[in-house]
């Protein structure tokens, strides 16, 4: 992990976070922080409509310094502590397993760095990465996403039924850096109850608002 955390958590942030259903009584997102939707009939903006999300992937010309960095890692180990000290209200069970979305891997792997530091689990422990992108739907307007399939299992036919058993009956907790429409998440959260999972919750840095 390239950053260490070190505050105790700050109460006046306990409640900076934003939960949205994305399938009722089924999948519950969780984000650090909002976002207002792209005008998609004006001239796309440097960013996007999240720049910090550009910045933190040094994507189209925008990057944070390293100071910056490890101040918003962890700002955001802060608020998943918070998050799962309050999960006796939210009723999330503990995961067995966290699973990356596969956008900008390395930004999702500090967002599970800081999760595991929350949680108090050892840093070495395994991420597992089992899905990939089949399609891309960043150009696509967030009212013309639902039902398009863009990610699928990264499991070789051998191991299949292994990975099978291993998930069956556990809770899964899946996180992106970015959730828009939340097309993405409900096609891991089907994915992963083929599998048998019991339960899945989802994470992201960064969640549409909506309001």
């Amino acid at each position: 992990m390239r950053f260490k955390f070190t505050s105790e958590i700050s109460a006046y942030r306990k409640n900076g976070y934003y939960c949205r259903d994305l399938i009722k009584d089924e999948l519950k997102v969780f984000s650090m922080a909002t976002y207002l939707d792209r005008d998609f009939s004006q001239p796309r903006k440097q960013g996007g409509s999240c720049p910090l999300a550009y910045a933190l992937k040094e994507l189209d010309g925008l990057k944070l310094t390293d100071i910056q960095q490890g101040n918003f890692w962890e700002y955001t180990a802060e608020k998943m502590s918070a998050i799962i000290e309050l999960n006796h209200y939210h009723k999330l069970p503990k995961p067995d397993f966290i699973i990356p979305i596969p956008s900008s891997k390395e930004v999702v792997l500090d967002f599970i760095d800081c999760i595991y530091w929350a949680l108090c689990v050892k840093e070495d422990e395994p991420i597992l990465s089992i899905f990939k992108k089949t399609s891309e739907i960043k150009s696509v307007p967030v009212n013309e996403r639902n039902g398009i399939k863009n990610i699928a299992f990264d499991i070789d036919d051998v191991y299949f039924d292994s990975v099978k058993r291993a998930f069956n009956g556990k809770n899964v907790w899946i996180c992106d850096d970015l959730v828009a429409s939340g097309t993405t998440m409900i096609n891991a959260y089907h994915l992963l109850k083929s599998l048998g999972v019991k339960t899945v919750t989802g994470f992201s840095l960064f969640g549409r608002n909506i309001k």
